[in-house]
């Protein structure tokens, strides 16, 4: 293979090799949303549930702080 052939295939195996960052660059922008997708539906749980608890406690959790009427009270 000459320099010309020789330049040619540097240039597919540059262009292979941007293709394959790409995807990686990709796929790892896609995991990172979907992370923090799941991390956003943890969160929601978790205070849905801590309000779940404070409401069978018979905290009122509409208005107030659990802390100030038990010092007024």
């Amino acid at each position: 293979m000459g320099a010309l052939g020789s330049a040619a295939s540097d240039a597919m195996a540059s262009d292979v090799n941007t293709k394959q960052q790409d995807a990686k660059a990709r796929s790892i922008d896609q995991q990172t949303d979907f992370d923090v997708m799941q991390q956003r539906r943890e969160s929601r749980l978790f205070l849905g549930e801590q309000n779940a608890n404070a409401a069978a406690s018979g905290v009122t959790i509409t208005s107030g702080s659990p802390y100030s009427r038990n010092w007024t009270t």
